[in-house]
């Protein structure tokens, strides 16, 4: 598994990285110039359709050790001109697969400053300092960790056998940060392949799923996650609106974008701490249950023709990150050996798990003509084990209503920010008594007739 350790450079520092970044965009353009004008990319297209994608990334690699060969720093240390033009030519590769299924991909750009980057061979960690050497004669770079993250560092590196493979020094909002990149040795876990959670991904909640083996449910409440990201917008939106009124670059258009990109970038690390927790919650979850499979909804192509008005478009297309709660779940758990699939939430919400009618739920309860009431989110989260058993496993799904429903509900503790977990017991009302709906093995995009 991969382990990162953020630490912010001291402000000292900043004028002396600024003109490397300067250098390494350098590199980057040159490299940029140097390959494009080597190679023709309609004839790299045409062997990637015609699935020949070695032999496109071979003639680019070969470009990639030329121009290594010919493009050098006199300040960066070879490792890091290395590192860079690598960067570059996987920006190429990606550009070739991607321009056939979306005509809209570019190439990478020529940029004014690229981030420093430095491989495990020129990386030395020494008395808690990361040393970072430039070029032959030009000295080094010295970081100083505090505690927390010496702390944290030495415990990747020692009791996970880490190996630090990459340091990047980047620029956002006016700060400065080092990235360290650790290899760790994935952790070996008690978990059962045939125990599963369905979870069902929402933009209010981020994750509500429901435990087969136990028919527990887990919810994870999203509503100060949410209130944060509707704070976040209106300082964009009220940043924009005063920085329209002040000529570029003055002294005063320059004090209003600092203050409020101190004020972005902060409600942004608060908002991915709190993911990265619910995220550390759920894992622990899994752990303690002995689960190995975890199934969520796919929601590919979610955002593609898909205008509902104002405010839903705004949910969905500028708070609901959940592609990269996705990338973040999948990293966490495949690292433990916790397997995570992916299935079609079609009509996952809508089908009624009791009588299997489809009705469209309004508000954040899910009501059906046969008595069942439950909240939606939960409906959903059944709906991805109907869809898994009947796309995936081919096999017919029931659910029985328990006669008490547990559900473990997490929720974040505004003062002290940490997550904490509560369990409540609901009793089954009585209009759950009945057949449970029984679904036929079909494939996918088909609706299951109800036995």
């Amino acid at each position: 598994m991969w382990c990162i350790v953020r630490v912010r450079v001291p402000r000292k520092m900043e004028s002396s990285l600024m003109e490397l970044m300067r250098e390494s965009a350098r590199i980057w353009n040159e490299t940029r110039k140097f390959i494009l004008s080597q190679v023709d990319l309609n004839e790299l297209l045409d062997l990637v359709s015609k699935k020949k994608s070695k032999e496109a990334y071979t003639i680019l690699n070969a470009l990639k050790w030329d121009a290594q060969k010919v493009i050098k720093s006199d300040v960066l240390h070879s490792q890091s001109v290395q590192a860079i033009q690598d960067y570059l030519t996987a920006s190429i590769k990606t550009y070739l697969k991607n321009k056939l299924k979306d005509d809209s991909h570019n190439l990478p750009r020529e940029v004014k400053w690229y981030p420093l980057v430095w491989k495990n061979q020129a990386i030395k960690f020494v008395d808690g300092k990361m040393i970072l050497p430039l070029a032959k004669g030009k000295g080094k770079i010295v970081i100083p960790l505090n505690k927390k993250h010496k702390k944290q560092l030495s415990k990747f590196l020692n009791e996970f056998n880490g190996v630090i493979r990459w340091v990047v020094i980047t620029r956002k909002y006016g700060r400065y940060w080092m990235h360290v990149f650790v290899k760790a040795e994935d952790v070996k876990s008690d978990v059962d392949p045939e125990r599963r959670l369905f979870i069902d991904l929402g933009e209010v909640h981020p994750f509500v799923g429901w435990n087969e083996a136990d028919n527990e449910f887990v919810f994870f409440n999203g509503r100060y996650i949410r209130s944060l990201k509707q704070l976040r917008l209106k300082l964009i939106a009220q940043k924009q609106s005063l920085l329209s009124k002040k000529q570029k670059g003055s002294r005063r258009w320059r004090k209003v974008k600092r203050s409020f990109d101190e004020q972005i970038w902060k409600l942004e690390r608060k908002i991915t701490d709190l993911e990265c927790k619910y995220v550390k919650s759920l894992l622990d979850y899994c752990l303690e249950h002995r689960i190995g499979t975890v199934v969520i909804g796919d929601l590919k192509g979610i955002r593609e023709n898909n205008d509902k008005g104002e405010k839903v478009n705004q949910k969905i297309h500028n708070m609901w990150r959940f592609r990269r709660l996705i990338d973040r779940l999948k990293y966490k758990l495949s690292a433990y050996g916790i397997r995570v699939v992916e299935v079609s939430e079609e009509y996952s919400t809508q089908l009624c798990p009791v009588c299997g009618k489809s009705n469209k739920p309004n508000g954040r309860i899910y009501r059906c003509k046969c008595g069942f009431v439950f909240h939606r989110d939960f409906v959903g989260a059944i709906g991805i084990a109907r869809n898994y058993y009947n796309f995936e496993l081919m096999k017919g799904f029931k659910w029985l209503a328990p006669e008490k429903v547990n559900v473990k509900v997490f929720k974040v503790d505004i003062a002290k920010s940490v997550v904490k977990s509560i369990v409540v017991s609901v009793g089954r009302p009585r209009s759950w008594t009945g057949t449970p709906a029984v679904r036929r093995s079909s494939p996918a995009r088909v609706r299951n007739p109800v036995l």
